[in-house]
């Protein structure tokens, strides 16, 4: 979805920016079809936004709405219960936003039927969310029928078809089944930019996806496109928004792999900067940025100062995402290695080979659709996808 991220896989659902503030004081007696949609707007503004707290406090009322006008089984209770999952996703809480998803999904099969275009968008859904948690044959298969309903349902053109083969396409470079990719991105692309036009963030969205597809080959044609994807996010979403944090990583990581550190570092900075305001220091997106900032700083052969985010990657490698882990796997071998050493005990002096493993890769999360780029060192640094 979109992120962001990734723009967001509900494009079905009506998007429309609200004054923030008093919107939802009277939310818990809103009555009719136009407080459901201004909760929906208010909703879809707030995950845009990046406000994920408040978007989730506006998702449950939206649903009690919905539940209130329409009871259980009707489409639109179905799209509340599918935004709150939607949120959750975006703020990492894989748990919480799997039977939502599901929920939302039976609903508009049992309502709508199972080739609705509906069906399908929930279908897209779900499927992103399975290839987060790295279920990849899963999310296949929900991918394909989401891609055959749609086709079927809104022509071969229609830009949600675009996102759900933009869906496929980066579930096939988390398999690094490349070829098998590169045509659904372009594919998508070429259908974004006809129907939505050259500046929207779907279209945003697809321009990073097929960098981050070039990238794995060192393809010269990955920079003007996360560059063109990171003005467009800036432009439509401000300088401070999480899907924009994620296009600075994701050039910045282009620029590690290229050894032009000077350029990386102001954007790693200031991407995990970007993610920390919203997400909180315990994210997945952080902890990837983070890493990505210890292989940058071990690549220049830096010790980083406290200034330099130390006691944010020591509060990454705390963290609980991955509980089954032990604590010492948590951190990337670089900054393990090089970057603290003595500090957690011996068992993080351990070989380089036998450590291989990104901070992201590590954690067993991935921040909708973590692509590992891997130096000929073997080093990681972790490029955010989109969804």
């Amino acid at each position: 979805m979109v992120g962001g991220r990734m723009a967001r896989s509900m494009a079905a659902m009506v998007v429309a920016g609200l004054v923030y503030g008093g919107v939802l004081a009277g939310a818990d007696h809103a009555q009719g079809q136009d407080d459901l949609a201004r909760l929906r707007n208010e909703v879809s503004r707030l995950h845009k936004e990046g406000k994920y707290a408040d978007a989730i406090s506006a998702a449950e009322q939206y649903i009690a709405s919905a539940r209130r006008k329409h009871g259980k089984d009707h489409s639109e209770f179905a799209t509340a219960t599918g935004w709150l999952a939607v949120i959750y996703q975006a703020w990492g809480r894989y748990g919480e936003a799997e039977p939502l998803y599901r929920q939302s999904l039976a609903i508009r099969e049992k309502v709508l039927g199972p080739e609705h275009p509906d069906v399908g968008q929930s279908l897209n859904d779900l499927a992103g969310l399975y290839q987060e948690q790295g279920r990849y044959a899963e999310a296949e298969s929900l991918h394909r029928r989401s891609v055959s309903i749609l086709e079927n349902a809104l022509g071969p053109e229609h830009p949600n078809v675009g996102q759900s083969l933009n869906g496929l396409a980066f579930l096939y470079v988390a398999q690094r089944r490349y070829a098998a990719a590169e045509p659904l991105f372009r594919r998508s692309l070429a259908i974004r930019e006809k129907a939505l036009g050259p500046e929207h963030l779907d279209v945003a969205q697809s321009l990073n996806d097929l960098a981050e597809l070039l990238a794995e080959r060192d393809d010269a044609e990955a920079e003007p496109l996360y560059k063109r994807s990171l003005a467009i996010r800036e432009k439509m979403l401000g300088p401070e928004h999480p899907d924009v944090g994620q296009s600075l990583n994701n050039l910045a990581a282009l620029f590690v792999r290229q050894d032009r550190h000077a350029e990386a570092e102001p954007l790693l900075k200031r991407s995990l900067a970007i993610f920390e305001k919203p997400l909180g220091p315990e994210h997945p997106r952080v902890a990837t940025a983070l890493n990505n900032l210890a292989v940058l700083y071990s690549d220049q052969g830096r010790n980083p100062k406290p200034s330099d985010s130390t006691s944010a990657l020591w509060r990454s490698a705390r963290s609980p995402w991955g509980p089954r882990i032990p604590m010492w796997r948590r951190l990337s071998i670089t900054w393990a290695g090089s970057l603290l050493p003595g500090v957690l005990g011996p068992k993080l002096r351990t070989t380089y080979g036998a450590a291989r493993i990104s901070l992201s890769a590590a954690l067993g999360v991935a921040s909708r659709r973590v692509a590992q780029k891997t130096h000929s060192d073997g080093k990681h640094i972790g490029s955010l996808g989109t969804t």
